[in-house]
């Protein structure tokens, strides 16, 4: 409830001013010890109040979500991966909004320096497993790199499920607010929903459909260009996935380990 809510938010000022930290930023040093989630938990816990809130929480503190209950360990560099894929349900959800609000805040470190943010399975953000929340806060990404010397990628391959939530509202004004896209080959049902919100011609949307691996269609505005990706063996042991060049890779590394 909304009175529950101040109750917490209460707790959490009345946690913060026990390290000296209140609304003004002056009192937020680099480096100061800050608090975790099991110290407000017990606040919680210790006013008959909010006991029943404390009793929700309490898997954040010391139970299954437990993740959530201690200081950021993150050494973060130039190059930065928050793999979320290992967590589900409402924890992958807070996990998200975390990872998202601190990437954002990297994004307005610096106005005047270039960044790259990739956002792969986007689908996960904006299908049917989202919530309004996530999917705004992907939104206000978007809109905030914009004024910040950035660029934003977006990756999914689920077509069908990145237009599934809110009756593909999200997913369209994605791909209609992309000023790059490159599409690959497809399902014909994830093409036909691509061709008809891009605007293809049946001969693209054939193409696309018969393309193969490294293969693709790249639109600009109103220009498309069909292009083909060729890799170096070096890049190609990078990234690919499949099941049969692993294997290659891994009889080339025993064999040069047995030399």
């Amino acid at each position: 409830s909304i009175f529950e809510q101040q109750l917490v938010e209460d707790a959490a000022i009345e946690l913060y001013e026990r390290y000296g930290i209140t609304f003004d930023n002056e009192t937020i040093i680099d480096g100061q010890p800050l608090p975790v989630f099991q110290e407000l938990y017990e606040i919680l816990l210790s006013q008959p109040n909010t006991q029943r809130v404390a009793t929700i929480l309490k898997r954040f503190a010391t139970g299954s979500a437990s993740i959530f209950n201690g200081r950021t360990n993150v050494e973060e560099g130039r190059y930065n991966v928050y793999d979320l894929s290992g967590l589900e349900g409402d924890v992958q959800i807070i996990a998200l909004l975390v990872v998202l609000n601190r990437v954002q805040n990297l994004v307005r470190a610096d106005r005047t320096e270039r960044k790259l943010v990739l956002l792969d399975e986007v689908w996960t953000l904006i299908g049917p497993t989202s919530t309004e929340r996530t999917t705004q806060e992907v939104f206000e990404l978007i809109k905030l790199i914009r004024g910040y010397g950035g660029i934003l990628a977006l990756g999914t391959q689920e077509i069908e499920d990145t237009f599934s939530y809110r009756e593909g509202k999200y997913g369209k004004a994605l791909i209609n607010g992309s000023k790059i896209k490159v599409m690959m080959n497809m399902e014909p049902e994830e093409c036909a929903i691509t061709g008809k919100i891009i605007g293809l011609t049946d001969m693209e949307m054939r193409s696309i459909l018969s393309f193969q691996r490294g293969e693709a269609l790249i639109s600009v505005d109103e220009i498309r260009i069909p292009v083909s990706i060729r890799l170096s063996d070096a890049e190609l042991e990078v990234i690919t996935t499949d099941r049969e060049q692993l294997q290659k890779i891994i009889r080339k590394e025993k064999e040069q380990c047995g030399n």
